[in-house]
């Protein structure tokens, strides 16, 4: 059994040890992850070309375009990121750092979070989003951490069709 004080209870340690194992040996799937931004298509175009080597070489590709989110025309924001050492999750906080520097005309948001030892990614989301609640919960939801999510859903379906 793996029991850390931070996350899950592994009951059954041994895919978890067989996956560090192979880490720790440096076995790796014949996988690529490609993460890129494009702002006026040139690096896109290269990509692409590389994108389509690869794919006839058989690789299994991951590819994440990171300026695809098109937050311009939208009114509101469901913010999600679970908490990491006390801060928002690497991608969210990225995610977060995208919205500030867009500054899109949001007018609403939800957080929604989880932490295993301790909150903290919610306070850093709402410095940056005026938000209409949040819901923040240790480990998995409930079913009133769920009620919540709904209602404050629903009261977000109100301000924006209103």
């Amino acid at each position: 059994m793996i029991a850390p004080g931070h996350d899950l209870v592994w009951r059954n340690p041994n895919p978890v040890l067989a996956r560090y194992r192979r880490r720790r040996a440096g076995e790796m799937k014949a996988k690529v992850l490609v993460v890129y931004v494009s702002m006026w298509g040139a690096t896109e175009k290269l990509l692409e070309t590389a994108i389509g080597e690869l794919s006839l070489a058989g690789l299994d590709l991951a590819v994440h375009d990171l300026a695809r989110a098109d937050l311009v025309d939208s009114r509101a924001l469901v913010f999600g990121g679970p908490t990491v050492l006390g801060g928002l999750h690497p991608m969210a906080a990225f995610a977060l750092a995208l919205i500030r520097t867009l500054k899109p005309p949001l007018r609403f948001a939800l957080i929604l979070s989880s932490h295993g030892w301790a909150g903290g990614a919610v306070h850093y989301a709402q410095e940056a989003l005026a938000s209409l609640g949040a819901v923040d919960v240790h480990g998995q939801p409930d079913k009133e951490d769920i009620q919540t999510a709904k209602e404050l859903a629903h009261k977000l379906v109100v301000r924006i069709t209103s």
